[in-house]
């Protein structure tokens, strides 16, 4: 494997210096995705977030000083991601923890959350099915779920440089996440982006 498909393979689990490399990338590129895709979301005083694949910690720092969230949970399959995104967030105290886990596994209890969001990572879900069910069971009554993603359309070559990357299409998702027991589901698009937002029953 040459050097750029080591460092495009850190998207799906940054590690060591090309996964730094990386998360830094993806803090600085994600950032519009990031502000357009909170713009569907109702964030109160009293709103606790679930940060799903919380990468190098940009998102949950930028919920932490740009809303009046109550508190931010952040989880993450990387070791690297979570070191990174404890040192982003420090400075909010007990209003953020953070935590490593997979999404398929969700270490939350029931209803836990009033928001749930995950940016460009619905791609390495292993079970897609498996973990938006995980989702819905820590969501509130009425909780939401938001999934924004770049990418929003079949790429053989990047899903082959990249092991375990699958693409979705905005339609597939929204199916999925119907079947998981979401109800007004909903697309949002822009410049080849999309947003699914979802509501618990």
């Amino acid at each position: 494997m040459n050097l750029k498909d080591r460092f495009f393979q850190n998207a799906r689990k940054p590690h060591g210096f090309l996964g730094k490399l990386m998360m830094l990338r993806m803090n600085r590129r994600h950032e519009p995705l990031y502000r357009w895709g909170l713009s569907f979301l109702d964030i109160r005083a009293e709103s606790r977030i679930l940060d799903i694949g919380c990468g190098g910690g940009a998102l949950a720092a930028l919920l932490l000083k740009e809303t009046e969230c109550e508190s931010v949970d952040a989880i993450d399959y990387s070791e690297d991601c979570v070191a990174a995104t404890i040192r982003r967030t420090r400075f909010a105290g007990d209003r953020c923890t953070v935590r490593l886990g997979d999404v398929g596994a969700l270490p939350y209890k029931d209803r836990s959350f009033d928001i749930a969001t995950a940016f460009e990572t619905v791609y390495f879900w292993p079970d897609l099915k498996r973990s938006l069910n995980g989702l819905y069971r820590v969501l509130k009554p009425n909780g939401t779920l938001l999934i924004a993603c770049e990418l929003s359309a079949p790429d053989p070559d990047l899903c082959e440089r990249i092991r375990g990357m699958k693409i979705y299409t905005a339609d597939a998702l929204v199916d999925f996440t119907e079947a998981a027991g979401f109800f007004s589901v909903r697309s949002e698009r822009k410049n080849g982006w999309f947003c699914i937002i979802a509501r618990k029953k």
